[in-house]
């Protein structure tokens, strides 16, 4: 993978969110989880601001992402879901309840809901991609989401294709190592020093020693 991400399955990494499907609709296969994601690597130093940050919360809050799994702490900023024949599954509502736990879990903390959220479907040979905005009511507050696409991003049925995903996934990788990972540096390491500073506030050995990351990190 491209320097600063890494790949990780999710097979196993449920959503916290309690989004069901909509009413009528067939639940049979439906899961609150997608197959595969794209995050960023963490540093040592960013990993150890999380550690002291998930002290001083709830279990069930310690995460950086809309999942209590071990990719908790994945900073993820793509999402890839497979359309599978057994069981039969719908990718896109699978998708759509995996964002809406993204965002409920933003909501929560507090953190800015205005990125955009990138999402992959594979069908056989056949990739497209989708994009969730936020929907909001009036001029700031968050109410939803809304999907776009499906988009075409290429085929592995041919050369052409192939190269086209190639190509567009390197852009959404580009997008999620600068612009993602300025917004998740500013809102969830943002916030996570400021909960360390809160829940250590007075003793001065700690609010130096995270001053002291803070500084390197700039540096950095």
């Amino acid at each position: 993978m491209p320097n600063g991400t890494r790949l990780i399955y999710s097979g196993e990494a449920e959503s916290t969110t309690d989004d069901s499907t909509e009413q009528g609709s067939d639940p049979k296969g439906v899961r609150k989880m997608v197959d595969w994601c794209l995050a960023l690597a963490l540093g040592y130093k960013d990993e150890g601001i999380l550690e002291k940050t998930f002290a001083t919360i709830y279990p069930n809050e310690c995460s950086v992402n809309q999942s209590l799994s071990y990719i908790k702490r994945s900073p993820i900023f793509l999402d890839v879901e497979l359309k599978k024949k057994q069981p039969a599954t719908n990718p896109e509502v699978e998708l759509a309840i995996w964002a809406s736990g993204a965002l409920q879990k933003k909501l929560h903390h507090g953190w800015d809901t205005t990125l955009p959220m990138p999402a992959i479907t594979i069908e056989g040979h056949i990739w497209s991609w989708y994009m969730f905005i936020p929907k909001k009511r009036g001029k700031s507050k968050t109410t939803g989401l809304v999907m776009l696409g499906p988009f075409p991003m290429g085929t592995t049925a041919n050369l052409v294709g192939v190269w086209q995903i190639v190509y567009r996934l390197n852009i959404l990788v580009k997008w999620g190592t600068t612009e993602y990972s300025k917004w998740f540096q500013d809102e969830v390491m943002g916030w996570a020093r400021d909960r360390i500073g809160t829940a250590n506030e007075g003793d001065s050995s700690i609010s130096e020693w995270v001053k002291a990351l803070s500084v390197e990190d700039e540096d950095h």
